[in-house]
């Protein structure tokens, strides 16, 4: 049986059975809806050998990636944002106890606490896709796959997010006041209240890190992702399509959204897709397997709105670069789900009879 009939079958026994590998907001699905619900199983599929091999050594670049090497460099990159954005938090749990410890600097410590904030919100916006790659329907998976800011939720929203903002804000108008007693009262009050939603956010940012740690065959990675390197292909194009279908375009019609959001969402979806620095194995390569053609119109697809992403950072008020980009990432999701039917994946839009 051929790679792209043994990912059909696999697809179709998954997904035409409604496994949604997404949240609820999630309006795709793979293969075609109806019949039983089962739940992924938790041990190993049994892989052809040639989809078993790893991807070859570092001097074997030109050498076709297999599901499996696509699989692993999946992870790997999961682990490595998920890892970055827990460890910003970390920074500014630090920043923010030398702010307490040292008033005479804690201006410049508290904007350290803010640096490191948004570099853990930037890091989590490429890890946010992750989230779409678990079956809501098995508590198993949602257990070992935590949301820790609500990617999955209706308008993706995050209400810790916005609190430890607006506590930060308030600890620097105080900072910027002469400092009496009842100031620095109420600075300290505040402290403790941004210590405790950064405390919240650590734990939250190292739970969601733990599901792709390597080397743990219990976690996310070990046990669902990794343990099918054909589920973990189709799993991933699920995610890429609940981003640019569904995740994205609520982010665009939210005047809440900053375009540096947005852009690094859709920066994610790129490197998933085709891979880091265009080295790592990825989906990209298994279909210029299959089809050259559609490989290249969804690379195109993507460049597009990406760099419509780049106009809207430079035009954030201007309506009609939104509207492009929209029509740009519906654009993305059509070819998308193209590449994905090209190695045998079916996608389904739920919202079609």
């Amino acid at each position: 049986m051929s790679f792209s009939n043994r990912i059909r079958s696999l697809a179709v026994a998954l997904a035409a059975t409604a496994i949604l590998l997404c949240l609820s907001a999630c309006k795709y699905e793979i293969g075609r809806p109806g019949g039983s619900t089962p739940t992924p199983s938790p041990t190993p599929t049994p892989t052809p050998s040639e989809l078993s091999v790893a991807a070859g050594s570092a001097g074997e670049s030109e050498a076709v990636p297999t599901s499996a090497s696509v699989a692993s460099a999946t992870a790997e990159y999961f682990a490595d944002v998920t890892d970055a954005a827990a460890e910003e938090t970390s920074v500014a749990r630090r920043a923010l106890a030398l702010a307490v410890d040292s008033p005479a600097s804690a201006v410049e410590n508290l904007r350290e606490v803010k640096k490191s904030i948004s570099a853990a919100r930037a890091a989590y916006r490429k890890a946010e896709a992750a989230i779409f790659l678990v079956d809501p329907e098995s508590a198993e998976e949602l257990r070992a796959q935590p949301d820790p800011l609500g990617a999955g939720a209706p308008g993706g929203s995050s209400l810790l997010m916005h609190e430890l903002a607006g506590s930060i804000d308030i600890m620097e108008d105080l900072l910027s006041r002469p400092l009496d007693s009842s100031v620095a009262g109420n600075l300290l009050a505040e402290a403790r209240v941004v210590g405790t939603k950064i405390g919240e956010l650590d734990r939250g940012l190292r739970g969601l890190a733990g599901a792709w740690t390597a080397g743990d065959a219990d976690n996310f990675r070990g046990r669902f992702f990794l343990a099918s390197p054909e589920m973990a292909a189709a799993r991933v194009f699920q995610g890429l399509i609940a981003m640019t279908g569904d995740a994205l375009p609520d982010r665009i019609d939210s005047s809440e959204r900053g375009p540096e959001e947005i852009s690094g969402r859709l920066a994610a979806v790129r490197e998933i897709y085709l891979g880091r620095d265009g080295g790592a194995p990825a989906l990209h390569q298994l279909v210029v397997e299959s089809s050259p053609l559609q490989a290249a119109l969804a690379r195109a697809s993507i460049a597009r709105a990406d760099a419509l992403a780049g106009v809207l950072e430079v035009f954030p008020d201007d309506s009609s670069v939104r509207t492009q980009l929209a029509a740009a990432l519906d654009e993305v999701t059509r070819q998308l789900i193209f590449a994905a039917e090209v190695i045998g994946i079916e996608i389904v839009d739920t919202e079609k009879p």
